[in-house]
């Protein structure tokens, strides 16, 4: 028996339903993971972006050895910055998930620091290449 137009689209319905009922949760997940961490670590949402974001800029001192025009590049480009919220919401949610023991919030920071250390991090994680290409392709045009 073959589906009517109306049923499939009720189905089309659902399954948009759904797939956006699964990014909200993962925004939630994102957002749940940020707020326990800065419960553990003892500091508000604007100190972690704060430190979100000079962590990102040292991670761009090391990535570019120590381009400045490549780093000033990166900075502008909001596909860097998206991936890089990506990363961090990864890392958070690896960070909670870890059973690190009874620490203090001074302990928690010195593990979350090392965890998200620039240096370490040039190891581990990269830009796409559709990032480097938008940098790249602003940084001809000049």
């Amino acid at each position: 028996m073959q589906s009517t137009p109306a049923q499939i689209k009720e189905v089309d319905n659902l399954l948009s339903t759904f797939v956006f009922d699964e990014a909200e949760k993962q925004q939630l997940a994102a957002i749940d993971a940020m707020q326990q961490v800065c419960h553990l670590l003892g500091i508000t949402e604007s100190q972690y972006q704060r430190f979100s974001k000079g962590i990102a800029r040292r991670y761009l001192v090391y990535l570019t050895d120590h381009n400045h025009y490549l780093i000033t590049d990166f900075l502008k480009c909001p596909l860097f910055w998206a991936w890089w919220d990506n990363q961090f919401k990864i890392r958070n949610q690896q960070f909670i998930a870890t059973d690190f023991g009874d620490h203090c919030s001074a302990q928690w920071a010195n593990i979350y620091a090392d965890l998200n250390d620039p240096y370490y991090l040039t190891t581990q994680i990269r830009p796409t290449q559709v990032i480097w290409e938008a940098v790249l392709n602003k940084e001809e045009k000049k």
